[in-house]
């Protein structure tokens, strides 16, 4: 974006996002405890969220005669409730999905080291 004295339409998009991830790079290097505690608590209210949605929607089905309208409100209280113990352990879960994001790298690089001295295709 800098390099680009033309003016185009994106370069002030480019400088813009170039700052911008930089910055979210500093810091995932710098404090991915922070970033790993904002993602807990993000999917914590979502949970949450969805669950009140869910529970709301299986009211609205009951008034439309669904004889089924419970099993959205429990799944809807289900949802509710691991959001809210999501949230009470935001710090436990980015433990939890930090490992489980290192296991999946695990088998995903397993799997291409299989690949590159095989030549075989396993999928």
């Amino acid at each position: 974006g800098v390099v680009n004295k033309s003016g185009g339409p994106d370069r002030n998009f480019l400088i813009l996002g170039g700052i911008v991830t930089s910055l979210f790079g500093l810091l995932l290097i710098l404090k991915p405890e922070i970033v790993a505690l904002l993602l807990s608590l993000f999917i914590a209210i979502w949970v949450i969220f969805s669950g009140a949605l869910q529970v709301a929607a299986s009211f609205s089905i009951k008034a439309m005669g669904y004889k089924m309208w419970w099993t959205r409100f429990l799944v809807g209280l289900f949802l509710f409730g691991f959001g809210v113990v999501i949230l009470k352990n935001a710090l436990s879960v980015s433990v939890a999905l930090t490992m489980w994001i290192g296991i999946m790298m695990l088998i995903s690089g397993v799997y291409y080291l299989v690949l590159a001295f095989t030549g075989k295709n396993l999928g």
